[in-house]
């Protein structure tokens, strides 16, 4: 969860900053469900493209993203990303 300037590039880093992703573990999951959450700042096109740049960049350019986006009204000016990752087609669950 982050707010402030550059709040999506802050925040997909930090949601990419786990065990997983840095041990190379996204890069054998083309599947992606994202969930971008905010409250009263709402997200805009710019930081979609970002945070989606950002992720298929990490992947290799190969990922197919689903993704959702969250009125969560306890985030107040913050952004919170949610990624979970998946070898699974959405299209098959």
């Amino acid at each position: 969860v982050v707010s402030g300037k550059n709040r999506a590039k802050k925040a997909i880093e930090l949601a990419l900053s786990s065990l997983l992703f840095k041990n190379k573990i996204f890069e054998n999951n083309k599947f992606i469900l994202l969930l971008l959450s905010s409250h009263t700042i709402e997200i805009n096109i710019d930081e979609i493209g970002i945070i989606n740049d950002y992720i298929q960049e990490k992947a290799g350019y190969t990922a197919d993203i689903v993704m959702y986006v969250n009125e969560d009204k306890n985030l107040g000016e913050a952004l919170a990303v949610t990624l979970i990752l998946s070898e699974i087609e959405s299209t098959k669950i």
